[in-house]
């Protein structure tokens, strides 16, 4: 499944083959690069957008990728990883809720010589904290706080949102192949090889992009907006808001835009559930491809949540 942009550039309707073909073309390349890569090599260089994350931190603990080339794994169930900071939460993944002053290896629940090619660190001011880990074979995992969702494994046996406090699969994104992880203060993200967008967590200030203000507990893909005919190839997720980056340069944003996060205008706090693609050169920011809004939250009611 590749997907081509549909989008005409003015005054060029006779040639918009010849146009949008460029853009087509590298993105099968890197899509292609990439598959092969997770296929086949643990040498192999992965798109642009994954080599400078091996490296995240959140206010209470750091992730880091070691080890040089492709000898990033140690051993059996070994992951090349390692964790420190504040372990109260299960972020660290060592199976316990201990504090690590130093960087400590993650080990165990991982599988034997699996490529760890990104990490991720979620958290922020509400005192929760979860990590992400994405696989040479596009498999993500996930640990720490389930408490809002943001781990995407749903209720467990008992019907509870339960903590890991090691790294576990994300099922519901087994038959996907990931390229990218991203993890806000609540909620987390994935972006597959194929462009789309997949978000879960709390959903409350509509930085799922999925049309509502509730919890998802697994990962849903985006569509609102014309997403679903865009190739992403980059993510981040912020405490309340996401951004995602097109194969063409296209930046997409959605969430609680306050203090202007969202770049597509300036308010002092400005509830967007929309999803738009933010042009800087509009005076005051121009907005394409709207989702459907939910009807407004009060500012004092979402500052209130904040």
């Amino acid at each position: 499944k590749m997907k081509a942009s549909s989008k005409k550039k003015d005054g060029s309707a006779g040639h918009a083959d010849a146009d949008e073909y460029p853009g087509y073309a590298r993105f099968v390349e890197e899509a292609t690069i990439g598959y092969s890569a997770m296929q086949c090599s643990r040498n192999a260089v992965f798109p642009t957008h994954l080599q400078g994350r091996f490296a995240s931190c959140s206010p209470e603990h750091t992730l880091l990728r070691i080890g040089g080339g492709g000898n990033t794994t140690s051993g059996p169930g070994g992951s090349g990883t390692a964790t420190w900071g504040v372990g109260k939460r299960g972020q660290l993944g060592h199976g316990n809720r201990d504090d690590e002053s130093q960087p400590r290896l993650l080990l165990g629940k991982i599988g034997w010589g699996i490529r760890i090619v990104q990490v991720a660190a979620g958290g922020g001011l509400v005192r929760v904290a979860h990590s992400l880990l994405l696989t040479s074979t596009g498999r993500v995992l996930s640990f720490g706080t389930a408490q809002y969702g943001q781990l995407g494994h749903g209720y467990d046996a008992g019907k509870q949102l339960s903590d890991c406090l090691r790294p576990r699969y994300i099922e519901a994104l087994k038959h996907e192949k990931c390229i990218c992880v991203a993890a806000g203060e609540l909620h987390s993200g994935a972006v597959t090889v194929d462009g789309d967008v997949y978000t879960w967590g709390e959903g409350f200030c509509g930085q799922l992009g999925l049309g509502d203000r509730r919890p998802h507990l697994l990962p849903e893909q985006v569509t609102l907006g014309g997403l679903e005919d865009e190739c992403v190839s980059n993510m981040s997720c912020g405490c309340r808001h996401t951004l995602v980056v097109t194969e063409e340069g296209e930046v997409y944003s959605w969430g609680l835009g306050r203090f202007g996060v969202l770049g597509q205008s300036y308010t002092d706090f400005t509830y967007n559930n929309d999803i738009g693609m933010v042009v800087p050169e509009g005076e005051a920011g121009q907005v394409q491809g709207l989702a459907v809004r939910p009807p407004p939250m009060p500012a004092a009611q979402i500052d209130a949540a904040v």
